[in-house]
């Protein structure tokens, strides 16, 4: 099968993607989207029409969250005309927009989230992206839980595409990791960093503003719905590149961020602290306030590497980047349900000194 671009970044790959300037960014967006109408244009064309609803590619998923065709209850067959690889591929990408679609869906019916368009002042003529977020979020609890996918086609509410097809929603996106922290009484907020332009009134393809680039919507988010919130503690899931736009959004917003912040799960994150010329006081931060899970052959929380520069690190049990996620799930919060509880104490004595 063909490989989706983004889901697994290499270092190397990070680092030429952040060398390029914010208007170097900015331009070569801008040349993508004018030529977008003749690209639509293409991919309605006979050879290249495809479904737009699950039904239509005579799939559904069953009742354990796994992908099968409606009348064989065979797994997905990628390779559906042996001799023309082009055509598979984009019949491929087309059934993964439709599930974009459906994962939006499940976030609103199965774990009741509410869709917040971005920017929030947004007029009714311009491009706009969404996120999600529990119904009742700043309202009934101190504690909010921040999910962020990774780099390329994923979406809000995914960790890969590829596992939502081949294996089952529940590896594939975040369902579990939202479910496990409505019960642990946390809000949430789901974000959509990738979703970095939309069709605007007048029909064209423009980026949101706001959130033209993955970093640029954390910040966002960061600034409209937690920095000036009443809630003292965040806590964030950050999954490969969604690690270098958590680690950017610490950077930007050191002193709100360590404020609020009391724990950082990282799983296969390709943040670079040298790269992203973190100071010593971020340093430290997340020496002492995140993990990240990478893969690795050994043993799930097998300790890999420590540093005072950076996270430590442990095994997510998988060598496969995109299973990180998954594979670490009870292990993720484990840590988060001891950190609440380190943080609750600390402020529990500190109430208790001020009163002496």
């Amino acid at each position: 099968m063909a490989e989706e671009s983004g889901d697994s970044r290499s270092v190397a790959q990070v680092k030429r993607a952040e060398a390029d300037d914010e208007e170097k960014e900015q331009t070569a967006k801008k040349q993508k989207l004018s030529s977008s109408e003749d690209e639509k244009k293409r991919s309605h064309s006979p050879e290249t029409s495809f479904p737009t609803t699950l039904e239509g590619f005579k799939y559904h998923f069953n009742a354990d969250g796994h992908l099968r065709h409606i009348e064989t209850d065979e797994r997905f067959e990628f390779e559906v005309r042996k001799d023309d690889p082009k055509y598979n591929q984009k019949r491929y990408e087309a059934l993964g927009e439709v599930i974009t679609e459906y994962v939006y869906d499940l976030l609103e019916t199965e774990v009741g989230l509410k869709r917040i368009t971005v920017p929030e002042d947004a007029s009714q003529d311009e491009a706009k992206g969404f996120i999600f977020a529990t119904k009742s979020i700043f309202k009934e609890t101190d504690k909010v839980l921040v999910l962020i996918h990774g780099d390329g086609v994923v979406r809000a509410g995914q960790w890969a595409r590829r596992l939502i097809i081949n294996d089952c929603l529940d590896s594939g996106t975040q369902l579990p990791f939202i479910k496990r922290a409505k019960q642990m009484g946390y809000e949430l907020l789901v974000l959509n960093s990738n979703l970095n332009k939309a069709v605007a009134a007048d029909g064209r393809e423009e980026l949101v503003r706001g959130s033209s680039t993955s970093k640029q919507h954390v910040i966002y988010v960061w600034d409209h719905f937690l920095a000036k919130s009443p809630v003292e503690s965040v806590a964030f899931v950050a999954h490969s590149y969604g690690g270098v736009s958590t680690l950017n959004l610490a950077l930007k917003r050191e002193e709100s961020f360590c404020r609020k912040v009391f724990f950082v799960a990282f799983t296969d994150s390709v943040h670079q602290m040298s790269f992203q010329n973190a100071p010593d006081s971020i340093r430290n931060w997340f020496y002492k306030n995140s993990v990240n899970w990478v893969k690795s052959d050994k043993p799930l929380d097998t300790r890999l590497s420590e540093s005072n520069k950076d996270s430590p690190k442990l095994s997510a049990g998988t060598t496969k980047h995109e299973e990180t996620s998954w594979k670490s799930f009870n292990s993720v919060f484990k840590s988060l349900s001891q950190r609440y509880e380190k943080k609750m104490l600390k402020w529990s004595t500190s109430k208790e000194r001020e009163e002496l």
